[in-house]
């Protein structure tokens, strides 16, 4: 495994971010008001700093 660390920190605006995820969960074939929630709770998760249960599991709920 390589020795890799992050000289920087990406910041993106909680809107778009949340705007971003629900149109995922939408393009997955979730309701608009399911979308919604989804996005809202992981979107919340990362800012709040709980990174496991953020948008990094975008991939696990999108997968069939």
């Amino acid at each position: 495994m390589s020795d890799y660390t992050f000289d920087k920190t990406l910041t993106l605006p909680f809107e778009k971010v949340l705007k971003w995820q629900k149109a995922i969960y939408m393009g997955a074939g979730m309701s608009a008001a399911d979308a919604q929630c989804v996005a809202d709770h992981l979107v919340t998760a990362d800012a709040r700093g709980v990174y496991s249960h953020g948008i990094m599991r975008t991939s696990i709920y999108t997968s069939a």
